[in-house]
């Protein structure tokens, strides 16, 4: 048995065509690459910038919280990590050649910030690729596969063994930047929020970290790097 439609084909057509229109537009890939051009040339004249928020870092056997502070000038870093309740403070200060450790047993000197918190402290954190990662940025000096969304911002990206997950993009002055950020590996994971952008000028330097306990040994099959000071 055949079932006509009441309505004339004219009609069905154009009802079809209405509803197609209906949809809504989604930005071509070739949009979303010229906007990702046009949010990394904004993002390179940021040199200078402060953030602060929370950090977590997780492995299969136990995960730390602190809070985060870190400075950017250039390629001169300061981060600093406060435990729960100011229980006990690290900083790194480093540049590209060099970074120092201080925290209650003295100061330690590396050329690798990675190998120095994994060796003195056991965590896994690719601090040098974290410098471009909390602003939205692959690294520069190693290949990277990224996701964009329709403004042209990083979603997701696998960079050195590390998968990336960026959201809630906020805008700062004339950048926009993620405040968040999950990066997980083999080794573990690392959880960002971020509660304060501060892009351009440099706040006064923080004052020296007082700490209150050591940090736990790490494996002993960790390799400790040279010593600056007594332990």
């Amino acid at each position: 048995m055949t079932i006509r439609s009441p309505l004339p084909p004219v009609t069905l057509l154009l009802l079809l065509l209405s509803g197609c229109s209906a949809l809504p537009p989604t930005t071509s890939q070739a949009a979303r690459e010229q906007a990702w051009q046009r949010h990394q040339q904004t993002l390179a004249s940021l040199e200078q910038w402060q953030l602060v928020g929370r950090i977590a870092l997780i492995d299969e056997s136990q995960a730390w919280h602190a809070r985060i502070d870190w400075q950017q000038q250039q390629q001169r870093y300061t981060l600093r990590l406060t435990g729960p309740l100011s229980q006990g403070s690290l900083e790194l200060r480093g540049t590209p050649q060099q970074v120092v450790l201080r925290d209650a047993d003295g100061e330690r000197v590396a050329t690798d910030p990675a190998q120095l918190l994994a060796a003195e402290v056991g965590w896994q954190v690719p601090v040098a690729a974290l410098r471009y990662w909390v602003l939205g940025l692959p690294d520069p000096t190693q290949p990277a596969q990224r996701q964009l969304n329709d403004s042209g911002h990083l979603t997701q990206l696998q960079q050195a063994r590390w998968q990336i997950r960026f959201s809630d993009y906020q805008p700062y002055a004339q950048y926009t930047l993620p405040t968040q950020l999950h990066a997980s590996s083999a080794d573990g994971s690392v959880k960002l929020i971020i509660s304060q952008w501060q892009p351009g000028a440099m706040p006064p330097p923080a004052p020296p970290i007082t700490p209150r306990f050591r940090w736990p040994t790490p494996p002993s099959s960790a390799t400790t790097p040279q010593s600056n000071g007594s332990r």
